[in-house]
């Protein structure tokens, strides 16, 4: 059985490709650093504070192209949870890891890994 839908309901469209995986990676780079700086996880909340104040920083660089706007607070939690997912890298290993709900740090998968090379 399918989800109710009420007339005039559409689906969000999906966001382009490219500016999906740019703020995926300011998502993943601010949790990184948190973790390496103080030890601790990031909540969704203060990753899209982060990730939004990152943004800012770029467009006034004009580094960030002005099609892509400014990102919701939905939007990022959604980049970080596909962050957590493998089937957005190339090399199949999730960047980022749920440490509880709302809760996150860097894949230690990825650390493993490195160590054994």
């Amino acid at each position: 059985m399918k989800g109710l839908k009420l007339n005039g309901w559409t689906a969000q469209p999906p966001p382009e490709p490219d500016k999906a995986e740019a703020i995926r990676n300011i998502a993943i780079k601010e949790v990184y650093s948190k973790y390496y700086l103080a030890g601790q996880t990031s909540t969704l909340q203060e990753i899209a504070e982060k990730v939004k104040t990152r943004i800012q920083y770029l467009i006034k660089q004009g580094n960030w192209p002005l099609t892509y706007g400014m990102p919701s607070k939905r939007t990022i939690d959604r980049r970080v949870n596909e962050a957590c997912e493998p089937t957005w890298f190339e090399d199949g290993v999730p960047r980022l890891a749920a440490k509880s709900a709302g809760f996150y740090v860097p894949n230690p998968v990825r650390f493993l890994e490195a160590k054994n090379r």
